[in-house]
C-alpha cells in the first residue's frame, strides 16, 4: 500500500508484517498491538495515532512523521528511529527500546542501568 489515506482508521488488532505502508497516512487512527514487524513504513504519518504495544520490530521507519503519538509499551526494541520525524522524549520512555534502538539526533538517551534510562531533547 503506497500513499494511501488512512486517517483515523481504526485497525487495532491488525496482523501486518511485512507489509508495505510507505507514505500511508494514518493519522488519528487506532493501531493498538498491530503487528507492523518487518514493515516498510518510510514516510508514513503516525500524527496524533494510537500506537500503544504495536509491534515496530525490524521495520523500517525512515521519515516517519510520529508528532503526539501514543508510543506506551509500542516494542521498538533495536529499531532505527534515527530519521524519524517529531519523535519526543516522553514517548520513547513510553515506549519498549534496547540499546540497540537508534534514537535520531534530536534526542540524546542517558543509560542508568539495565532497562533504565532517560531521554532529552
Amino acid at each position: 500500500m503506497t500513499e494511501a489515506n488512512l486517517s483515523k482508521a481504526d485497525l487495532h488488532d491488525a496482523y501486518s508484517p511485512d507489509a508495505e505502508w510507505t507514505a500511508v497516512n494514518l493519522s488519528g487512527s487506532d493501531l493498538r498491538w498491530v503487528d507492523f514487524s518487518w514493515s516498510v513504513l518510510s514516510e508514513a504519518s503516525f500524527t496524533e495515532a494510537t500506537l500503544v504495544a504495536s509491534d515496530f520490530t525490524k521495520a523500517n521507519l525512515s521519515g516517519v512523521n510520529f508528532d503526539n503519538a501514543n508510543l506506551i509499551d509500542a516494542r521498538l526494541t533495536g529499531v532505527d528511529l534515527s530519521e524519524t520525524l517529531n519523535l519526543s522524549p516522553k514517548q520513547v520512555e513510553s515506549a519498549e527500546i534496547d540499546r540497540a534502538t537508534q534514537l535520531p539526533p534530536y534526542l540524546e538517551i542517558n543509560w542508568k542501568g539495565k532497562g533504565e534510562y532517560e531521554v532529552k531533547k
